[in-house]
């Protein structure tokens, strides 16, 4: 909320294109971003990349175990940016934005 949608998008089109993804936190949190910019096809390119870093061997190191904190990552792409789901001033909003590939986004029951 600190910067314009105008902001965002030129900051997304300068830092984009420039940047490495050697983070496991990378990936997710371009998702968000781009979901937030009305990105649909590089919102969802970049959460399966994040989902592909445990899930896969994205960054050729899924034998030293789980990374957490990308995990968390996922769920904020899923739920701050496929869901739209944001709280402001105690007021919760919700503009979700589901990749086309999904038709639904739910509580799984285990």
């Amino acid at each position: 909320d600190e910067f314009t949608p105008e902001e965002s998008r030129v900051n997304w089109d300068f830092y984009e294109p420039r940047t490495m993804h050697d983070s496991s936190l990378s990936a997710a949190i371009h998702s968000v971003v781009a979901s937030d910019l009305n990105l649909p096809e590089e919102s969802y390119r970049y959460f399966q990349k994040a989902s592909r870093i445990d899930l896969g061997n994205e960054l050729l190191n899924s034998g030293h175990g789980l990374h957490a904190a990308s995990l968390g990552g996922l769920w904020q792409a899923a739920i701050y940016g496929f869901a739209g789901i944001r709280m402001k001033d105690q007021i919760l909003y919700v503009n979700p934005r589901l990749p086309e590939a999904w038709s639904k986004l739910c509580r799984c029951r285990l």
